[in-house]
């Protein structure tokens, strides 16, 4: 079931994708897009959140987001101000992960230059092409309940770099299940 799904949908297509890109294709961009950086148990950090997060936050299978605010109405609306949105700027989104699950995040090929993830720990990416395409978390076993609602879920600090205000459109896959998607507005008053 997914708590506070925004715009979802079954995004099989989005997740498939060809061969590699063009031979123009930069090679900072290409590596990182290669495959999906990973993010272990032993990267996890922890904390308490607010009881209200969920007003900042989506669920979506095993993976939730949460903003800290700045993305609410179920990532439906934002409160970031467009001009702040450069290339070089993140927007933080603590992702959290259902004890003992394999979740990978996803940015579709079609958004790849103007959307990447910043999960990598104590890398802040200077430009979209200096984050990653796809970051798989593989979740704690269990852990004794930390926050409200979400006991034992593993936390991920990151973020994601966007070029600008937009509808940015995400893709989350765990082995076993069909890929969905997800929509959030950044620097938009709406998205959907």
């Amino acid at each position: 079931m997914a708590l506070g799904a925004l715009v979802v949908a079954c995004a099989t297509a989005a997740c498939t994708h060809g061969s590699a890109g063009s031979a123009g294709a930069r090679p900072v961009a290409r590596s990182r897009a290669a495959a999906a950086y990973t993010r272990g148990c032993g990267q996890a950090v922890g904390g308490t959140l607010p009881a209200r997060w969920r007003r900042s936050g989506v669920v979506l299978g095993s993976l939730a987001l949460y903003s800290f605010g700045q993305v609410t109405d179920r990532g439906r609306t934002s409160r970031l101000v467009a001009s702040t949105l450069t290339p070089g700027r993140e927007v933080k989104l603590l992702a959290l992960v259902r004890p003992g699950a394999v979740v990978t995040l996803t940015v579709p090929p079609a958004e790849r230059r103007v959307i990447s993830l910043a999960y990598r720990p104590g890398v802040i990416p200077s430009a979209v092409a200096g984050g990653d395409a796809a970051v798989t978390f593989h979740a704690c076993a269990s852990q004794p309940g930390e926050q409200p609602g979400f006991p034992g879920w593993t936390q991920f600090n990151g973020g994601i770099v966007v070029a600008g205000a937009r509808c940015a459109r995400l893709v989350v896959a765990s082995p076993g299940s069909v890929p969905a998607s997800m929509v959030l507005a950044f620097g938009r008053r709406s998205c959907g």
